[in-house]
């Protein structure tokens, strides 16, 4: 299994300059990055041969997604701690469309915070159920944490981190025998497939 080191979300991703705005309770996980928004996965562009690999694979992906900027208040009137607003899901395609996934806010930045390939190499079906066991073991692990809010959100409390919602998953994975890789991980095998020749439906 492919291990993904906090935030687990790539390098590259969109980042707020240090200082910005809504440092909040999250600030020191985001301090050690340098900002103080979450930034976004991280979605390598794929070459026309690798999109060939990645369509010939067809494989499925666990997300999670919500307010970049963490904690937001619960009520009229605000409240001491908030709660983190995360809504998660499966997804077959490379391209994640915020507004397909309703993760769109007049007044909070929101986006696609981590996502895990599950078991790609294996054949589209057993990939898909393996992303869907993800995300319900997930939910076990996260409910101890979290209530339901709606538009199917997770309303998570306060304190919880970027990184800890990543070992949840993991951890997950792990018991479950799902081998799970990033984004950036399997863009550089889809590119390795393509140069290596056109036997995967590629060149």
């Amino acid at each position: 299994m492919i291990s993904l080191p906090p935030p687990a979300n790539d390098e590259g991703a969109p980042r707020e300059p240090a200082g910005s705005r809504n440092g909040g309770r999250l600030a020191p996980e985001r301090a050690a990055l340098g900002m103080t928004r979450y930034p976004e996965v991280y979605i390598p562009h794929l070459t026309p041969d690798a999109q060939s690999a990645f369509k010939t694979f067809n494989p499925s992906a666990f997300w999670i997604g919500g307010n970049l900027d963490g904690e937001q208040p619960t009520r009229f009137g605000g409240d001491n701690q908030g709660a983190w607003p995360l809504r998660t899901g499966v997804t077959q395609q490379w391209r994640f469309d915020k507004g397909d996934k309703k993760l769109i806010d007049a007044y909070f930045a929101r986006g696609l915070l981590l996502r895990y390939w599950c078991n790609f190499d294996t054949g589209h079906q057993i990939s898909y159920r393996a992303a869907n066991s993800l995300e319900y073991a997930f939910h076990k692990r996260v409910e101890r944490h979290a209530s339901p809010a709606l538009s199917n959100f997770l309303s998570v409390e306060a304190g919880v981190l970027l990184s800890d919602l990543n070992l949840m998953v993991t951890d997950a994975a792990s018991g479950l025998g799902i081998e799970v890789t990033s984004c950036r991980d399997l863009a550089g095998h889809l590119e390795a497939i393509a140069r290596i020749g056109g036997g995967m439906g590629c060149g």
